[in-house]
């Protein structure tokens, strides 16, 4: 029985205490309305004021091997004349998947950020560090989280226009940026082979005119040989391969060699090693890069998006609405416990 009074009691108190507090909200609603009206334009305005930032972005993904094909072309010779390792070398260089990771190195490094962000005209000039650094935070890469052979590109910025010339003039930047590169490693990769072969080129001269000297020097000893000998005429009866001096020749035949010798330039010997490497070098000079087309491929082209990032208006302008009837609320409130004090 006594229980069931509390509970009528507190329910009665609870019921008096919510129609009061409506009570006191009515009678402090010129308050709350002017609370929550100077918050709604403070919240208005700003939106209206704030910077606006709009986003443009793309997809990327590696190159079809198709696509590779004319540069490929243009170095067969190359590709036949290489070694196992350099082989190696030379396919990675260009390489479908590597291309693709060299444009993504390049485009997030902060050094290529920066010196786009200082010398292209979509900027301010004399830029100070931290404002290129914010800068440079807008210009984003990242792996797309349904295929990590897919990367998204992104770049901020204060209109829909800025955003999609920056991300396409960025792109061009970067791709021209791994354009020269992998062109300079193939070039440097070609000059290097055809330093190679002309070095062994002139290895094997060399050898050639050491061999031609040895051969002219010892037909010399073969010649006095033979004279003291006194065998000026072949001799049908004597083996011609004699070990190191053969005199079976005789003087006259031993002197009219020693001519002939005299008369052969080390250079017009040619062994088919030689002849083989000064082939090398004629494929070597002969070979004209063909230029890279494209480093990477669209996935999704470089488009604007439709809304803008910042700042969100809707959402500024109903946080602020309720942020200030909460504060017209407490202001009433507070108001009305100063009264009963008082009182």
């Amino acid at each position: 029985m006594m229980n069931n009074q509390k509970n009528t009691i507190r329910e009665e108190n609870e019921g008096f205490d919510l129609i009061t507090l409506l009570k006191l909200l009515l009678k402090n609603k010129g308050v709350i309305i002017t609370s929550s009206l100077i918050f709604l334009i403070i919240g208005v305005s700003y939106s209206l004021l704030a910077q606006q930032w709009w986003s443009s972005s793309a997809q990327i993904t590696k190159v079809e091997y198709s696509d590779l094909r004319s540069v490929r072309k243009s170095l067969a010779s190359l590709n036949i004349i290489l070694d196992g390792n350099q082989k190696k070398i030379f396919n990675s260089i260009i390489s479908e998947k590597n291309l693709l990771k060299d444009f993504v190195l390049d485009y997030n490094s902060e050094s290529n950020k920066e010196y786009f962000i200082r010398t292209s005209d979509l900027f301010e000039k004399n830029l100070s560090d931290k404002d290129i650094g914010l800068w440079a935070k807008r210009i984003k890469i990242e792996v797309n989280k349904d295929n990590d052979q897919i990367y998204n590109l992104t770049v901020q910025s204060k209109s829909k226009v800025s955003s999609y010339k920056i991300l396409s003039e960025y792109i061009s930047f970067i791709s021209k940026k791994v354009k020269d590169n992998t062109y300079n490693n193939i070039e440097s990769l070609v000059n290097l082979q055809l330093s190679e072969v002309e070095q062994s080129i002139i290895k094997s001269n060399e050898e050639a005119l050491i061999r031609l000297n040895n051969d002219k020097k010892i037909n010399e000893f073969s010649i006095k040989i033979a004279e003291a000998a006194g065998v000026k005429k072949p001799l049908s009866n004597f083996d011609q391969d004699q070990g190191v001096f053969s005199i079976a020749l005789g003087t006259d035949a031993l002197k009219e060699k020693m001519e002939v010798l005299n008369s052969i330039k080390a250079e017009t010997i040619k062994t088919p090693k030689e002849a083989n490497l000064m082939s090398e070098k004629i494929l070597l000079s002969n070979i004209k890069i063909e230029k890279f087309s494209n480093v990477v491929r669209f996935v999704n082209n470089i488009k604007s998006n439709n809304n803008r990032d910042k700042p969100l208006r809707t959402i500024i302008c109903l946080f602020s609405l309720i942020f200030g009837l909460c504060f017209g609320i407490v202001i009433a409130l507070t108001k009305e416990l100063f009264i009963d004090n008082e009182k």
